[in-house]
């Protein structure tokens, strides 16, 4: 059985002392949340893992939110734990053609995005395992909070 211990909360995705970035861990694979503060804990957004480090991850998914990739929810609404859907997104097979159409509804989409990824909180605990380990940790973590009920399995 392996244990694993997260580190965090940490900024992800803004400037200052207290983002992954600046960790020492930064250069370290394992398992990560994405989460926001919400009453006196945490919710998470998301589960991941990775093999490279979590500054390279990190990277990767600030650029694809920037690039319209990933969904983007109403920042404000978000913060607060609640999903208002500005823009489904380019991941889904037969997408990648809407980059205009991303680009002429938000023409100013940095601002939005920015603000989004500022409300993320990220914990991270690193895990020297392969692949496989990892994608099993990461979908257990995952499976057990979506049956979490209310908002908690919701989120």
């Amino acid at each position: 059985m392996k244990k694993i211990h997260f580190k965090g909360p940490f900024r992800g995705f803004s400037a200052g002392n207290e983002t992954v970035f600046r960790l020492q861990d930064a250069w370290s694979g394992g398992i990560y949340l994405w989460t926001i503060a919400y009453m006196e804990g945490f919710l998470t957004y998301y589960v991941g893992e990775t093999g490279r480090s979590f500054a390279q991850r990190m990277t990767e998914h600030a650029r694809d939110y920037l690039s319209g990739l990933y969904r983007i929810y109403d920042p404000v609404s978000f913060a607060k734990g609640v999903k208002i859907l500005l823009w489904e997104g380019m991941w889904k097979r037969g997408t990648s053609e809407r980059m205009s159409e991303f680009l002429e509804r938000f023409p100013e989409p940095g601002p939005q995005i920015l603000q989004l990824l500022e409300t993320m909180r990220i914990f991270i605990a690193t895990l020297d395992a392969e692949k496989r380990i990892r994608q099993r940790i990461e979908a257990g973590i995952a499976h057990h909070l979506q049956m979490m009920p209310g908002l908690v399995g919701q989120f």
